[in-house]
């Protein structure tokens, strides 16, 4: 069996400082994502289609190593929640690739976005309730 990829294998895509604070690195990823995306977004409006593919693929391969990182035992609901999430926002990143529209982007930012405050809120000593609020809150819709 492979070893299980880690968080911090993710954040290193991004150039996180090994050793960082796990939900650090988690803030870090997905403020990369985010700005991942944002070039997306970039790349559609100039028509440089091989640059948005090549970034799309750089964001997935993190949620991919997000996902495989899960612990699923531990995790409980927030796990399967994520691992809910994780799969939807691979198949709109294949959108993405297959539409050519830069609105789909705007919708992984916000939901990306709304992950990252939750991990930062986590971070900032918030109080233990709020991951799970925001996973229920994008799965819902996911």
């Amino acid at each position: 069996m492979y070893p299980r990829p880690s968080a911090a294998q993710a954040a290193e895509m991004y150039g996180a400082a090994s050793g960082e604070n796990p939900l650090a690195a988690l803030v870090e990823v997905h403020d990369g994502m985010i700005a991942k995306l944002r070039e997306v977004q970039s790349a559609i409006a100039d028509g440089r289609l091989d640059d948005r593919f090549d970034l799309t693929a750089k964001v997935s391969r993190v949620i991919d190593v997000l996902q495989l990182s899960l612990d699923r035992e531990q995790g409980g609901e927030v796990a399967a929640g994520l691992d809910r999430l994780y799969t939807y926002f691979g198949r709109r990143l294949l959108e993405v690739n297959l539409k050519n529209d830069p609105a789909i982007c705007d919708e992984l930012i916000c939901r990306l976005s709304e992950l990252r405050d939750g991990w930062r809120a986590l971070l900032d000593g918030g109080v233990a309730t709020t991951m799970p609020k925001v996973v229920e809150t994008a799965s819902l819709s996911a």
